[in-house]
């Protein structure tokens, strides 16, 4: 989705529990250029504290 819009990014490795032999347990930073992060965190609809922004009405519980 960023790379159509022209936004360059790229995934790292960050799990110290990662090394090619537990896939499950890969933990993964996507990054992009500090001059693209507003405009990426808007198409991914990921806020500042790095939750997913709710999409549309979402259901609340009540009271």
């Amino acid at each position: 989705m960023l790379r159509d819009r022209g936004i360059q990014c790229m995934l790292r490795d960050v799990s110290p529990l990662y090394r090619g032999y537990m896939n499950w347990a890969a933990a993964l930073e996507l990054r992009v250029r500090y001059r693209d992060l507003a405009r990426a965190r808007e198409i991914l609809g990921v806020g500042e504290d790095r939750v997913p922004e709710p999409r549309g009405t979402a259901l609340r519980a009540p009271g």
